[in-house]
């Protein structure tokens, strides 16, 4: 487990952490307790995952989800979730279609992994599994994973919905702008039309959450609704889209 320096740690440079932490996995190994191990792996393909060197994350992260395999052979584990779910990511930052499906195959057994763990199908983990799984599947590009995209985000609304009642909550907000891109990059009037009705749903949410009214995810939502906008075309739409990208600027 962290100690207390690594907790404070600081760094100039992520070189310095880099070394940092490769000192501190080779102590992590020698020590032969294979959870501090898993932890020492898991942040030296996390700090690799952030400076962009995804390839050579991926073998720790593999290594992360092995070991743990070895203490929990059935993989209903959280952490194998967790690992599952950072090897995706891994794998669609390398780009290519071959890489994304790839990390589909891993976020798919994350998610599978979840189901198990909270049988009762309303939980966060499950919701937030199928929002990545959702873009996944959308930056696929043909109609049947936009449409297959459009079920996970639907499937993690209801759940969101359930978990948040009073409806007023930074993930349904997010999960509702998630569906209205779904079904803008879809195209077509019908689709556009919906794509509103959800960006505008999760713009009043965001109204609602930073009254202020100067928040980052307000500015996003009127971006989203300036696409949509846009995209139905005709001139009266588009000095619609010009409003509200104008407002989100501001």
């Amino acid at each position: 487990r962290l100690d207390i320096d690594e907790y404070l740690a600081r760094f100039k440079h992520y070189g310095e952490a880099e070394a940092y932490y490769r000192k501190n996995l080779e102590a992590d190994r020698l020590s032969g307790d294979p959870e501090r191990i898993e932890i020492g792996l898991n942040q030296m393909g996390i700090l690799l995952d952030t400076l962009s060197r995804y390839r050579e994350s991926i073998p720790y992260f593999d290594e992360y989800r092995q070991s743990v395999l070895k203490r929990h052979p059935d993989g209903v584990q959280s952490d194998i979730a967790k690992i599952l779910n950072n090897l995706g990511n891994a794998y669609w930052a390398l780009g290519g279609t071959a890489n994304l499906e790839r990390a589909i195959a891993y976020h798919e057994e994350s998610l599978g992994v979840v189901r198990q763990l909270y049988p009762g199908g309303v939980h966060a983990g499950i919701a937030a599994n199928l929002n990545i799984l959702g873009p996944a599947y959308g930056a696929l590009g043909d109609t049947a994973n936009l449409e297959r995209a459009i079920g996970y985000f639907q499937e993690s609304l209801k759940i969101q919905r359930q978990l948040y009642p009073g409806g007023v909550h930074a993930d349904i907000a997010r999960c509702l702008n998630n569906l209205a891109t779904g079904y803008r990059e879809l195209g077509g009037k019908a689709n556009l039309e919906r794509a509103i009705e959800y960006h505008e749903e999760s713009l009043k949410i965001q109204r609602q959450l930073y009254p202020g009214g100067v928040h980052e995810g307000i500015a996003g939502s009127l971006t989203f609704l300036g696409n949509a906008y846009w995209a139905l075309g005709g001139t009266a739409n588009l000095e619609r889209a010009i409003g509200y990208h104008e407002e989100s600027l501001k």
